[in-house]
């Protein structure tokens, strides 16, 4: 073999283990911290890129989990101060998920730019906002906020004075019961579920479409209309244009209502 060869072939060879000895796996272990709620009221997510779920915890405490490397290595700092607990990632986070674990109607505010967040099974006055990340929430009890401005948000099997808010991102609620507002500005929104005793939801856009399939709610009170979109509604018992939606029983079992701006609406009974 030419010499010329050979020592290209060695430099290449060369480059490649300088490459991996630059993409080396670090030493990791998990580390865990634990909190009175009266500790932290709001937690300031500014490592980027690492979801976030939050789970019941199995006492009064609050407990977070996450992994991270070993020793001057870690890269997660996670600090309180007057209430507010603050995560930074000083360079690439090992970690891939960060876990709270909260009690029982816990009082606490998330806020990130682009995290995506999973809540299931908590209670309590919790606000969630992220500015470019998703949210998924399953099985909530009390009163919420999730907000997400260019991220989706979908909510299900949920109850208590909740409040969803999109702007470019589409938002899906299922099963959800209550005190309900969900609005939107391009993005879409798309409910399914009954109409039960007691419940108030409200559904609104700017420009995005609103897509509803009300399973059993033939005696519900319904109030559907837009500015400059259009109705399709089909369901049974109701006045309607081109416009508009309307029910009203003598005996209303819950209220639904959808307003739009521009956003065409469309209602059906999913028979």
């Amino acid at each position: 073999m030419p010499s010329k060869i050979k020592i290209t072939i060695f430099c290449l060879f060369s480059i490649l283990l300088l490459q991996c000895g630059c993409t080396q796996d670090f030493p990791q272990q998990q580390y865990a911290l634990t909190f009175s709620p009266t500790e932290i009221q709001s937690v300031e997510m500014k490592a980027q890129e690492i979801p976030l779920t939050i789970s019941p915890s199995n006492d009064d405490l609050i407990h977070i989990s996450y992994s991270d490397r070993t020793g001057t290595d870690q890269k997660l700092d996670i600090q309180t101060e007057n209430g507010i607990l603050t995560i930074v990632a000083n360079g690439k986070a090992a970690t891939k998920n960060i876990n709270f674990a909260l009690p029982p109607q816990s009082i606490v505010k998330f806020h990130a730019f682009n995290t995506d967040f999973s809540l299931q099974n908590v209670s309590g006055t919790i606000s969630v906002e992220t500015i470019d990340g998703d949210i998924t929430a399953l099985d909530l009890e009390g009163n919420f906020v999730l907000r997400s401005g260019r991220g989706n948000i979908n909510i299900a099997n949920s109850q208590g004075d909740i409040s969803v808010f999109g702007e470019h991102g589409d938002l899906t609620l299922d099963s959800t019961h209550g005190d309900i507002d969900a609005s939107n500005v391009i993005g879409t929104i798309q409910f399914t579920g009954q109409v039960l005793e007691g419940d108030d939801i409200f559904l609104e856009t700017d420009h995005g479409a609103v897509t509803a399939t009300l399973l059993d709610s033939d005696n519900a009170f319904l109030k559907i209309w837009t500015a400059n979109g259009s109705v399709t509604c089909l369901l049974p018992q109701v006045e309607t244009s081109s416009i508009t939606c309307m029910r009203d029983p003598s005996t209303p079992v819950g209220k639904f209502q959808i307003k739009t701006v521009w956003g065409a609406i469309r209602v059906d009974s999913g028979r």
